[in-house]
């Protein structure tokens, strides 16, 4: 199974990235399991099989221009990274895929109640083409 998680809350700006991007990956037929919403926690009880490539989706403050999109080591991201209840280490450590994929945009702004920044918009659009070209 491919399992493909855009995390982020559509109602803070720039912290839509995730849930945009799988907007646009079901708009391509993308043929994967997609995923999104706030919390990944919510995710690991619904999981019924195996797991062989897992891609996440959500904003982290890279220390770069608002928009830049990185694909960063999985081990890298050890501990908390971003608001969630679960780290996103931990979510990979109990789902134990062969292959692991965190594709995160810097955002501009998460301010509650704005929409997502142009540069956060052209980010979905880096973002969807990369994982449409990941060796899967």
């Amino acid at each position: 199974m491919i399992l493909i998680i855009g995390v982020g809350n559509d109602m803070r700006g720039d912290d839509a990235f995730g849930p945009l991007v799988i907007q646009e990956l079901r708009r391509t037929g993308t043929q994967a399991t997609l995923w999104s919403g706030g919390a990944p926690e919510n995710f690991i009880g619904k999981i019924r099989e195996p797991v062989e490539t897992l891609v996440i989706l959500d904003t982290a403050y890279l220390g770069k221009e608002p928009g830049t999109v990185e694909i960063i080591d999985p081990d890298k991201i050890k501990g908390h990274v971003s608001t969630h209840k679960l780290p996103l280490s931990l979510l990979i450590k109990t789902l134990r895929p062969e292959k692991t994929y965190f594709i995160a945009a810097q955002p501009l702004s998460s301010s509650f109640g704005v929409e997502p920044s142009p540069e956060i918009l052209r980010a979905v659009e880096r973002a969807k083409e990369i994982v449409l070209d990941l060796p899967v």
